[in-house]
């Protein structure tokens, strides 16, 4: 074994003698401006930079170098992160949602998007050009617009989190657009999952805010199962908002009495025309 002296090294009777180095980022005096190469940091006295860790060891859990070393689920601002939801009687969604939604409700609508996106799916590998021409569903609000305007829409599914974009033709314009077209043509409208769980369900990265079936056979048993949990979700959120319940009542009679005058009268010109 070589001398330690011969290495610059000090003997290791003195370690712990002298005064403790108070900076422990500095090098120990006793090795000199310039150690031998190849000494871990320990021996150096660099305890905590870099080098002085065993080699493999990870940086503390939820620390991540690329977010500034904030913990994981939390902001760099040092604030937990989001946690909103969608379930229950306080969810925080949209003004136009009225209705509660439930995870019965979540798990319903999850399993009739993923087995009529199958079916689609199979339609499409085996004759694309009829399945164009026959489609079980079309996603997004300009194509769920366009659906009930032209009939084919069976139900709308709309998610509760769609962000209020209150200018002229505006998200929120649009979403209206949807409810009313529904309302007049007596397409059900329910709420459930999230843009972004909408989006997941068809494998895209983008989120999705509205779905309109155009197709439901082959899936009537879970369909109806998804309109009668709808369905009981608006009966709660009516008990609990009772006066805004009336008021939307109201008005839906209203539309509707106006849609039956109109057409009584276009039934009437029709009659006088004919005469």
């Amino acid at each position: 074994m070589p001398h330690l002296d011969l290495l610059g090294l000090p003997d290791p009777s003195g370690f712990g003698a002298g005064p403790q180095n108070p900076n422990p980022c500095l090098l120990s005096p006793s090795l000199g401006p310039n150690p031998p190469p190849g000494l871990p940091g320990s021996m150096l006295g660099l305890s905590g930079v870099q080098g002085s860790s065993p080699r493999g060891r990870s940086p503390p859990r939820g620390f991540s170098p690329n977010r500034g070393g904030s913990p994981r689920g939390v902001s760099p601002g040092g604030s937990p992160r989001s946690t909103l939801t969608y379930v229950g009687p306080n969810a925080a969604v949209q003004p136009y949602c009225k209705q509660e939604i439930s995870m019965g409700l979540n798990a319903a609508v999850t399993g009739l998007l993923t087995t009529i996106k199958g079916f689609q799916d199979r339609a499409m590998a085996k004759n694309p050009a009829k399945a164009n021409m026959r489609r079980w569903y079309v996603c997004g609000l300009r194509e769920v617009r366009k659906a009930i305007k032209s009939g084919k829409a069976r139900a709308v599914l709309l998610a509760p989190n769609i962000e209020q974009i209150e200018a002229e033709g505006g998200l929120i314009d649009s979403v209206d657009d949807i409810i009313a077209g529904c309302g007049a043509a007596a397409v059900p409208v329910v709420c459930a999952l999230s843009r972004k769980k909408m989006g997941e369900v068809y494998g895209f990265r983008k989120r999705m805010s509205a779905i309109a079936l155009l197709e439901v056979g082959g899936v009537a048993e879970l369909f109806e199962t998804v309109l009668g949990l709808a369905a009981e979700g608006r009966a709660r959120w009516a008990e609990s908002h009772p006066e805004q319940a009336a008021a939307d009542a109201a008005a839906a009679a209203a539309a509707a009495a106006a849609v039956a005058e109109a057409t009584a009268q276009l039934a009437a010109e029709k009659h006088v025309a004919g005469d």
